[in-house]
């Protein structure tokens, strides 16, 4: 017997059964477990010790040779400077002020740096650091010892001769929260008391009066609660 024959389906046919039956992804192989990189290898092979003290010494030399160079550089530039503010007039002592600050705060922990500075602040009147005394009142509390004497030095200075023009900055400066900041600043002062008493006393009475009125009392309250909940909740503090 003869089998009907299967008549072929019609392109628009092929059309509806593409666009209803899904579209098959191509099955991608199962992930295989990442494994964890090994550690990259440190930059400094381990050395032994004579060789680490020897290259720690190289160092050592290297860094004692490139700071005599800097000073050797620093030191004429310092009395070039202090050269140029005596002889220049009114209109380019600033600039020159300022740059000399610049390789002060830089390079005045240096003792030979140290020793030019002070030979150079004989030389130039105490006017000339009037105004830069915002500058010198932010170093004022120094991590470098010599840079901090002497900036101590000469604001105590300027106080003795120009009392009027330190005394607010100063006030400023010995309400600082900052520690080290309100000791270097409250030495000055106490310097400035004993040829300017009533000045320093009369400043800082001035100086509390603006605080207290400028901060109402609920916002004390606040802010004395905040910093109560933050010691409680934040430090544990119950002091």
């Amino acid at each position: 017997s003869s089998q009907p024959q299967q008549t072929p389906p019609s392109p628009s046919t092929l059309t509806v059964d593409a666009a209803i039956s899904p579209t098959r992804q191509p099955q991608s192989p199962p992930s295989q477990q990442q494994q964890i990189p090994p550690p990259p290898p440190p930059l400094l092979p381990s050395l032994p010790p004579q060789q680490q003290q020897q290259s720690l010494d190289a160092s050592n030399e290297a860094y004692r040779l490139l700071t005599q160079k800097m000073i050797h550089c620093t030191i004429p530039a310092v009395k070039g400077l202090f050269k140029s503010i005596v002889l220049s007039k009114a209109k380019h002592c600033l600039q020159n002020t300022l740059r000399l600050l610049t390789l002060w705060f830089e390079y005045g922990q240096y003792r030979e740096v140290y020793d030019a500075i002070t030979e150079g602040n004989k030389t130039v009147p105490v006017e000339v650091w009037l105004h830069v005394l915002p500058q010198l009142i932010a170093r004022i509390d120094s991590p470098r010892p010599l840079v901090h004497q002497l900036i101590r030095h000469l604001l105590i200075d300027v106080g003795r001769q120009h009392p009027q023009a330190l005394i607010y900055p100063l006030v400023v400066a010995s309400k600082s929260v900052v520690r080290e900041r309100e000791v270097a600043a409250n030495r000055v002062l106490n310097n400035m008391r004993e040829h300017s008493h009533t000045l320093v006393q009369q400043a800082l009475v001035v100086s509390e009066e603006l605080i207290r009125i400028s901060i109402l009392w609920h916002e004390k309250w606040h802010e004395g609660l905040e910093e109560a909940s933050r010691q409680y909740f934040g430090d544990r503090s119950i002091a």
